[in-house]
């Protein structure tokens, strides 16, 4: 459908906390249990049993950190390049942009400043553009549903710049929230996209999709398809002659099957009759979709 696809791959650092309960424990178990890193305790009972031995009751949360390459669509509209820029490499783009939408639990989550968030500005989201409206309407949903259609447009920004004005250019990472406030400015060694299209055109960015090449076939599909209907309804519901005067219109207007037509004498009213299309239309049907094989390599 799309004439490029945009893939975003980067490491992702994830933190799960785990609430955890121990009972009966002792001493020595306890001591080995809390030689484990990542460990805070939240409730602590100390008891002494009947053989006089010390158990312990105990309740933690374990934090597990993980790690793990991650590797996500983008949808067409939310990424951003130079217009003019002419290789399907993004390696060395001069600019490129991935621009969302997020909460601020979000984006305090993400380790920003909660002071530093809680002061920018929710808007709200609209004007999505058609494509974005279209990809949820068989659905009957939204992208943001609403009543929950209030956000921060979170624009992450990577550019080629001298930024410490030492004659050499560097890539950096901006992120800017609302368009206007920087939450980070950092230097990065690589660009995390990489752009795919079904079909390469040389010395450009966007290449061409499967639906470019196909669409000027489906128009003519669908119009020789609705001939072919039109032809099969005139068939079944044909037109008819009426002599004026002699023949209730309503009646004939009325095509259900076994309806009375009232006239006043015989012959006043006379099918008008269609000729049905011959197998040549179907012949045509099959050859625009040999075409499209022929075209795109796919049957």
């Amino acid at each position: 459908m799309s004439k490029n696809g945009i893939v975003k791959y980067y490491w992702e650092d994830n933190t799960d906390s785990v609430t955890e309960r121990y009972e009966n424990l002792s001493e020595m178990e306890l001591q080995m249990l809390l030689t484990s890193e990542d460990i805070e305790i939240k409730e602590q009972d100390v008891r002494i049993n009947e053989m006089g031995d010390l158990l312990i009751d105990i309740k933690l949360i374990r934090t597990n950190k993980k790690g793990r390459v991650k590797i996500i669509v983008i949808p067409p509209e939310d990424f951003r390049i130079k217009s003019n820029y002419d290789d399907l490499d993004l390696s060395k783009c001069i600019f490129c942009c991935h621009t969302t939408f997020k909460t601020k639990e979000e984006l305090i989550e993400e380790g920003y400043s909660k002071k530093l968030i809680e002061g920018l500005a929710e808007s709200a989201i609209d004007d999505l553009g058609e494509e974005v409206y279209s990809r949820f309407d068989d659905i009957n949903t939204a992208k943001y549903p609403a009543g929950d259609d209030k956000a921060i447009q979170i624009d992450e920004c990577y550019k080629r710049i001298d930024w410490d004005k030492d004659g050499y250019t560097e890539l950096r990472k901006i992120t800017l929230a609302n368009g206007t406030e920087v939450l980070d400015n950092e230097e990065i060694d690589y660009i995390p996209f990489v752009a795919i299209t079904p079909i390469v055109m040389p010395h450009r960015f966007f290449g061409r999709s499967m639906a470019d090449i196909t669409m000027d076939l489906q128009l003519t599909k669908s119009t020789l398809l609705r001939n072919i209907l039109d032809n099969l309804y005139l068939i079944n519901n044909m037109r008819t002659g009426i002599v004026e005067g002699e023949v209730n219109v309503d009646d004939v207007l009325d095509s259900r099957p076994g309806g009375v037509i009232r006239m006043s004498a015989p012959n006043m009213v006379s099918p008008i009759q269609t000729t049905p299309f011959g197998g040549h239309s179907y012949q045509m049907m099959d050859y625009l979709d040999a075409m499209k094989e022929n075209r795109t390599g796919v049957t």
